[in-house]
């Protein structure tokens, strides 16, 4: 079937240190096992930034290593410009939002709001499951 999903950095670190609710949790496990999910560099940088203790951070680095990572290319960086021109957003977040309107993915966060009023957008909340 193929990526369907770009999971945000906030669904990852929630995962890793168990604070997705149980259904977001079963949601996200089978997205995962059946590879119909994808990251961002971004969320690579954001996620293994992420100053956890060791064994969320090995946990974070097979994670990150089993997921598909969208580069970014020509046509995400025109869609992060046309992004960043109508709507007062972070950089990291314009750059995922970019990625998934370029792609045609679901952003799965926990912050809706980081991407609310942009054109072409999808997401859903692991916490409103």
């Amino acid at each position: 079937m193929g990526p369907q999903f770009l999971i945000d950095s906030n669904v990852i670190i929630e995962f890793l240190i168990g604070n997705l609710p149980s259904q977001g949790v079963s949601w996200l496990i089978e997205k995962v096992n059946n590879q119909e999910h994808c990251i961002s560099p971004i969320n690579q940088i954001e996620v293994l930034g992420y100053n956890g203790e060791p064994d969320e951070m090995q946990r974070a680095e097979l994670f990150i290593n089993g997921s598909k990572s969208i580069p970014i290319d020509s046509q995400v960086v025109a869609n992060t410009i046309l992004i960043k021109r109508k709507k007062k957003i972070k950089l990291p977040d314009a750059v995922i939002a970019a990625t998934a309107i370029t792609h045609g993915l679901t952003i799965v966060t926990r912050n809706e709001k980081d991407f609310k009023d942009i054109d072409g957008i999808k997401t859903i909340n692991l916490h409103s499951l």
